[in-house]
């Protein structure tokens, strides 16, 4: 037998996605119905239209009576025997709710073990039939109340849970429920396009059949009443959007209740519309063009000249084609990217339909002609010299060659963390992946210096080295090999590997830009074979996106740097490969970065901390400047694009101190950096259109000097060609919103000058955050060269210690009493500014959600320029904490033993230039704890320990620092 409810009626199945670059031929649409859902009346018609059947298998095939959750593997697949009949259909559909099957086991989670299990054993039974369950996934719509950052959130841990299920199905049926509600357009395309995208997977080609359950309606404003006879006119262009928006094929529904005689009088409607949808669809296809997909592109700015007033290098010309993919590479691309992009739903940019891909490089011979009437810039490139015969001399082929085996990785490239790691397999893959991220990290640094130091000298030792470098890399297959990811035991060792990762961006970067400076210094054959090289890395880079392959990819963490980077990679190698061909792969990577553009934020902030900014920025910025000058104008009125300068410059802190929040290796600044910025700073007042930028940069760092690093040195070109006069275009003081985080001084002074500066800054949360800590509420302070109040910092991944002190509470001057775990996970602690200004300022921060023990927890934050800063913490627990508890924590700069006196509610403590007083509204014991960070000169301190001497649920301390 074969019973189904009333819901889903027809499916409307595209065999191929639409193509981006240009029309082409394209497989008509097939048809496919329920088989049981008309009477036998509608079979002759639906036939004669060219539809074929889908058996389901739902609560009605129940064999045992008793539920699907109490039956045997065995007898699941008789009842479904019975219900095929003699021939078994080409498609499937098991139509069950995750309560119907999960036996008990993790049955909170859709994609729990029952339900993988009675797929494998269904396609085991019945191999001729293609699988699919309905509802995968069910994403999350919410009341249009919630911030879109919630839905988003949901929408990434939906696809996490999902994707174990998705594996194990053939084709894909998911069905996001609206709850009877007609949504808008956009979000129809948004929902269908999160959808289409969590389960792109998949294999290459799987179909994926989006149902619009209640998505068309003709009978009244819930849009609950439509019935299949002549379609509205409005039905086409439904199924239209949603081929914009990222489905393989569209899924037809009638709701709930239409009784089964409507259905059947409805059979010879149904047989019409099915035809009329064919012949629209089939219309819609011949004459579809990349502009019907998306928005007209904006008109191209003019484009500014390289490196503010530097004229770009000539272009040299593309190797031709054929040397450098063949026929199945670049099929395989096209097809890959167009998989990709559809899987992004809406787009964030508009298409650039006429843009020529071209790639302009630096113009070296500029920079050194600036060189002879700048004494700064003449100083940096005689440093550079001195750096490129470093390198040539005394740097080993270790550096750059590639080891296969364990035992062949230069013994300072080992990670000790790894060395225990087991089995074997395991740690070999997991530390091969990573010495390779090192080694193309050092072709693009230093490879690239010895280039131009090369190409000026023609020292025939430098180029041959270069050359050799070249060879090198050419010979890694792929630049990143798989394991990235296996140094945590509990991710799976998989067949396909991890996907991409940096070392595929890195080695991609190191290859455009030796290869752009030696020009014709390289030889013609080894240039064609580099060429068809960064054609092979950007096809898997298309391919890995298009099947959500990497961790980033998967989760969409699109503010993450590890999805940032092998996206300005596709971008940039699309650019420099300069094949019209390659322009869905460009596509790829530009709409990519948009949505890292918009998730980063619009007041400049980088949600992983200055480390992380300082790895990905400076490469964000070049890249963005690479598309304008193809004359691809997209993203240049980004938000991020223009404050980040800002936003970088705020991090730095009184005493060469940095903002140290996030997984931030970063607390002060080297000492190459202070008198030359960092080149994310640098790279981001460069490429910005705030003509404040530059100004502010000399004002902060009067000659540049001791970093002899490309981005120093074209920043200082920039400077030498724009006469920047010395001026502080931004207040010492700025909250960032996105980022949640609010920095403040009594002046702002640059590294190299005297420190006398006040500072401080406060941490809330975001839930874009990446690479976070447990650090909601942490307050730093800061008074000339003095550390006051720190962050201890962040020690190596995968240890104890990390875990447990370096990203957890402990490691934070707050509350420390049942926080959210894992300590990485981003939550929401708004900061709320009552005021902010010269004078000093009040705040407060909302922690509750980073305590799940907590009713709330708010703590205020007033300081002003005199030195007087005031936490008034408000702690409301769901339980009382047991006697002895430890409350709080504060971490000093000071190495030397505090002084402390006090009892019962009100204590004093005092250490260098400072006096803090505490008052409780309970009764507390203060101790201190000399305590390891990663922050202070000796990786030591003093800490402040705060217990409870007697039971509460409810915590408040007032802290008062003095600081002088």
């Amino acid at each position: 037998m074969l019973v189904t409810s009333l819901v889903q009626t027809l499916s409307l199945i595209c065999g191929v996605c639409l193509q981006v670059s240009s029309p082409g031929p394209r497989i008509p649409v097939e048809i496919y119905v329920r088989s049981n859902s008309f009477g036998a009346s509608a079979a002759p018609a639906l036939a004669r239209a060219g539809a074929k059947p889908v058996a389901v298998v739902d609560a009605g095939a129940d064999p045992t009576g008793r539920g699907f959750a109490s039956a045997t593997p065995q007898e699941i697949c008789s009842a479904v025997r019975r219900i095929f009949g003699a021939k078994p259909p080409e498609f499937a559909l098991v139509d069950l709710p995750w309560q119907a099957v999960g036996n008990g086991l993790a049955t909170s989670d859709p994609a729990s073990p029952r339900m993988i299990s009675v797929i494998k054993r269904l396609k085991k039974e019945f191999p001729g039939t293609r699988w699919s369950w309905r509802g995968i996934p069910n994403l999350p719509v919410g009341n249009g109340t919630e911030p879109p950052s919630l839905i988003e959130r949901q929408v990434e841990n939906t696809a996490i849970r999902w994707q174990a299920l998705a594996a194990e199905c053939d084709w894909l049926n998911p069905d996001p429920t609206l709850g009877g509600q007609l949504p808008r357009p956009a979000d129809l395309e948004r929902w269908m396009g999160s959808s289409s995208g969590i389960c792109a997977k998949i294999a290459s080609g799987k179909k994926v059949i989006p149902a619009i359950t209640q998505w068309i309606a003709s009978g009244g404003p819930k849009g609950v009443t439509y019935r299949i006879g002549v379609p509205p006119s409005g039905l086409t262009a439904n199924v239209r959007s949603l081929r914009v928006a990222g489905a393989d094929a569209v899924m037809l529904a009638e709701p709930r209740g239409i009784p089964r005689p409507t259905v059947q009088l409805a059979s010879l409607s149904l047989a019409a519309a099915t035809q009329s949808i064919r012949a629209a669809d089939a219309a819609w296809l011949r004459t579809a063009t990349p502009a019907t997909r998306a928005a007209s592109p904006t008109p191209a700015a003019p484009v500014p000249a390289t490196g503010a007033g530097i004229a770009a290098a000539p272009v040299p010309p593309a190797a031709p084609i054929a040397q450098t993919a063949d026929a199945g590479v670049a099929r395989s691309t096209v097809e890959s990217a167009e998989r990709a992009l559809t899987a992004i739903g809406p787009r964030p940019l508009p298409t650039a339909d006429n843009l020529a891909l071209r790639f302009e490089p630096t113009n070296w011979d500029a920079i050194y002609d600036l060189a002879a009437n700048s004494a700064e810039l003449r100083e940096m490139l005689l440093g550079l010299n001195s750096m490129a015969d470093k390198i040539a001399t005394t740097h080993g082929r270790d550096r750059y060659v590639r080891p296969q085996t364990y035992d062949r990785v230069a013994p300072d490239m080992l990670d000790p963390a790894m060395r225990t790691l087991q089995p074997v397999a395991r740690r070999d893959m997991s530390q091969l992946a990573i010495v390779d991220t090192a080694q193309t990290n050092y072709l693009r640094t230093n490879g690239v210096i010895l280039a131009v130091v090369a190409k000026r000298t023609r020292n025939a030792d430098y180029l041959s080295k270069c050359i050799d470098m070249l060879e090198s890399i050419n010979a890694y297959m792929p630049l990143q090999r798989p394991g990235y990811t296996y140094s945590t035991p509990s991710i799976p060792m998989t067949e396909d590997g991890d996907g991409v990762w940096l070392a595929t961006a890195w080695g991609i970067d190191a290859i455009i830009e030796m290869m752009s400076v030696l020009g014709n210094d390289v030889p013609q054959e080894l240039q064609a074979r580099l060429r068809k090289q960064l054609r092979d890395e950007v096809n898997r880079i298309v391919i890995d996106w298009a099947d959500r392959r990497p961790w980033f990819v998967k989760s969409r963490t699109y503010q993450s740097n590890q999805w940032i980077e092998p996206n300005i990679a596709l971008v940039k190698a699309c650019l420099f490969l300069s094949d019209p061909g390659l322009r869905p792969a460009y596509e790829l990577g530009a709409q990519n970065i948009a949505l890292s553009l918009a998730r980063l934020g619009s007041d400049g902030s980088f949600n992983e901390g200055v480390s992380y900014a300082e790895m990905t920025v400076g490469c964000l910025h070049e890249v963005l400047d690479c598309m304008r000058r193809a004359g691809d104008n997209r993203c240049a009125a980004s938000g991020f694009a223009r404050n980040n300068w800002r936003w970088f410059a705020q991090m730095l802190m009184p005493g060469q101190m940095l903002v140290n929040s996030y997984d931030s290796g970063l607390s002060r600044l080297p000492a190459w950096n202070v008198e030359a910025p960092l080149s994310g700073l640098g790279a981001a007042a460069l490429a910005t259109t705030d003509p404040g930028a530059l100004p502010t940069l000399r004002y902060l760092f009067p000659r540049i000097r001791g970093n002899y690093s490309i981005s120093a040195i074209r920043l200082a070109a920039a400077l030498a060609t724009s006469q920047t006069v010395p001026a502080l275009a931004i207040p010492p003081y700025e909250y960032f919103p996105d980022q949640q985080q609010l920095v403040w001084r009594s002046v702002f002074e640059g590294p190299s000058a005297q420190q006398t500066a006040l500072g401080l800054w406060a941490r809330g949360g975001s839930q874009h955050d990446n690479h976070c800590h447990r650090d909601q509420g942490q307050v730093s302070v800061y008074r000339g060269d003095r550390p006051v109040l720190i962050d201890c910092g962040t020690s190596e991944y995968q240890t104890a210690e990390y875990a447990d002190f370096y990203s957890a509470p402990a490691g934070h001057n707050t509350f420390q009493l049942g926080a959210l775990r894992p300590s990485g996970a981003p939550v929401r602690a708004p900061i709320t500014v009552r005021s902010l200004g010269p004078d000093g300022g009040d705040i407060s921060i909302d922690c509750t959600a980073a305590y799940p023990g907590t009713e709330s927890y708010v703590r205020g934050l007033a300081w002003n320029r005199g030195g007087e800063i005031r936490i008034d913490d408000r702690v409301s627990l769901r339980a009382p904490v047991p006697t002895g508890s430890e409350l709080f924590r504060f971490h000093t700069g000071s190495p030397a033993p505090l002084q402390i006196e006090g009892s019962g509610r009100s204590w004093t403590i005092s250490w260098e230039g400072t006096e803090m007083t505490l008052a409780s509204t309970s009764d507390i014991e203060v101790m201190q704890s000399c305590l390891p960070d990663r922050v202070t000169a000796t990786q030591s301190h003093m800490a402040i320990i705060v217990r409870g001497t007697e039971a509460t649920a409810s915590v408040g301390l007032v802290t008062t620092l003095r600081v002088r």
